[in-house]
Order: structure tokens, then C-alpha cells, then sequence
């Protein structure tokens, strides 16, 4: 269980680091010029969701790899 949370934090940085949410913060300011606030706050709760659900895909395939493969 200790060796848990190391693990967890070095996914989590690792996905940040490929993510790279401030480099990507003006090419999605560049893309969605012109459009309404409304329009920008859609699109990102529809990329979030995406994104999580893709993250919720990994990680369920990841556990049961873990359970089933021990």
C-alpha cells in the first residue's frame, strides 16, 4: 500500500506534464476567437468529459490487468 501513492503522484504528474494545460491554454484561446463565452464554456465541459471518460477507460483496463494478472 505505500508504494501506492508514489505511484499515483507520478501518474498524476506524468498526465499533467502531457496534457501540458498551460501550453495548450493559447492555442484554445487562439481556435475558439470569436465565439461567445457560452460556446467556450461548451466546449471545454465537452472536452472534460471526453478527457475523463478516456481516463476512466485506462484506468478501469489498468485494475482489472492488476486484479486479473496479478
Amino acid at each position: 500500500m505505500e508504494t501506492l501513492l508514489p505511484y499515483a503522484l507520478l501518474c498524476l504528474t506524468s498526465i499533467f506534464t502531457l496534457a501540458n494545460p498551460l501550453g495548450t491554454m493559447p492555442v484554445f484561446l487562439t481556435m475558439t476567437q470569436g465565439m461567445s463565452e457560452e460556446q467556450r464554456q461548451s466546449i471545454v465541459k465537452r472536452a472534460t468529459i471526453t478527457a475523463l471518460i478516456i481516463l476512466y477507460n485506462f484506468a478501469g483496463v489498468w485494475a482489472m490487468a492488476r486484479v486479473l494478472l496479478p
